[in-house]
């Protein structure tokens, strides 16, 4: 019964941890790309620290961040969980290893000592020419032989549980070395965000200084939001009206195709840039700085590298190329029903019609003679509908 109770407890402790192992996976694998953002926002930071032009994207480059370190430090506790849930479950192994080695060891000492006395009256050949008859001999024969083949068994099962029970010490000094590995690094974490958010405090009291500016900033991207919005619904009007049939857009068969490949690769679809980081989410939310004030995003804000390339996400058609003051040039291009937008770029390769792979370079996000960064909106629609595009790209 003992037996049979410890075979489950070793399948209940492989299946919890081959359950949770990819889990644990995922969240070192989180963990990493989270650190390699925070490396690459850090390294926007220092090259825009004593600059004074468009001090509200520094600061929501801050917010990304603090946004990012407490996602680590949430990751990390998570991974904390399961190490110090491992490490229980491997003390408890352990500990039940330990205590079937030393019954294992006690039986085979009773064993050898008992066939030790054995010895002492008689050996085996006197044993077997002892037996009445030729059928008794045959049975000492057989006793022998299988008592030698159970001891020979012993000895093995003692030996394999004393790998079995080594293995389990050195995964558990392993597990106890990751576990304080894990602790140093959440107190560095939480060090490291403290003073982000002591300096985004300071940051922000000093913006607050120019709120006539920020309200100037605000009123000029909301003017340029409702441009694009306008060049859309129109844009979307006139493929109706396209259509004879007077049911949605019209589309040629090649463009129902990409449509429903891209409405199947939602989550999956690749970055308008190779490198970025999203400083403006998606929908309505509190100003950074200005008090009771909201801003209704319809894209998501994309902080990246002076001049980057920028990309189609997926294969389409160019339908329009806007140009809106203060926004620069703005691409529109269609894949079926959904349409993605490409605004303040420079450097415009495409035209209107062109047809364009995934990943194709359609130009460069702008940046100012001696602007440190480039940041450019992007949206996705479906039809008339505004949607998230955080939810539509890979993580």
């Amino acid at each position: 019964m003992k037996r049979i109770l410890l075979i489950l407890f070793y399948c209940f402790t492989l299946g919890v941890g081959y359950g949770s192992g990819q889990t644990l996976a995922e969240l070192r694998e989180e963990r990493i790309r989270q650190e390699e953002e925070i490396q690459y926002t850090q390294k926007l930071l220092n090259e825009t620290a004593d600059s004074k032009k468009n001090e509200i994207s520094r600061l929501k480059l801050l917010n990304r961040q603090i946004n990012n370190r407490e996602r680590i430090i949430t990751n990390i506790r998570k991974e904390l969980n399961y190490i110090n849930n491992t490490i229980n479950k491997k003390e408890d192994t352990v500990v039940i290893l330990g205590n079937e080695l030393s019954v294992l060891k006690e039986d085979y000492s009773r064993m050898i000592y008992k066939a030790y006395q054995t010895r002492k009256s008689y050996d085996k050949a006197q044993y077997i020419l002892a037996s009445s008859d030729f059928n008794q001999a045959y049975k000492r024969i057989k006793y022998l032989q299988q008592y030698s083949r159970f001891r020979k068994q012993q000895a093995k099962e003692i030996q394999d549980k004393s790998v079995q029970l080594e293995g389990q010490v050195l995964e558990l000094e392993s597990a106890k070395d990751r576990q304080a590995e894990l602790l140093n690094s959440r107190r560095s974490e939480i060090a490291n965000l403290n003073n982000e958010k002591k300096d985004k405090d300071q940051f922000i009291q000093q913006l607050s200084k120019k709120e006539r500016e920020l309200r100037q900033q605000l009123a000029e991207k909301q003017r340029i939001y409702s441009q694009i919005e306008r060049e859309i619904s129109r844009i979307m009007a006139e493929a109706v009206k396209e259509n004879k049939t007077g049911e949605g857009m019209a589309m040629t068969p090649e463009m129902k195709i990409i449509s429903n490949e891209f409405g199947q690769n939602k989550g999956r679809h690749g970055w308008p840039v190779e490198r970025g980081v999203i400083t403006s989410k998606y929908g309505r939310h509190a100003h950074e700085v200005l008090k009771n004030v909201q801003v209704d995003n319809p894209g998501v804000d994309i902080t990246t590298e002076p001049g980057q390339a920028i990309r189609s996400i997926f294969s389409g058609q160019v339908n329009s190329i806007l140009s809106i003051k203060g926004g620069n040039l703005v691409v529109v291009i269609q894949h079926g029903e959904y349409f993605t937008v490409y605004t303040n770029i420079v450097n415009v390769r495409v035209k209107k019609g062109d047809l364009i792979q995934r990943y194709e370079r359609i130009g460069n996000a702008y940046s100012g003679e001696g602007d440190k960064k480039s940041i450019f909106q992007f949206q996705i629609w479906k039809g008339t509908e505004n949607l998230n595009p955080e939810l539509w790209l890979a993580r």
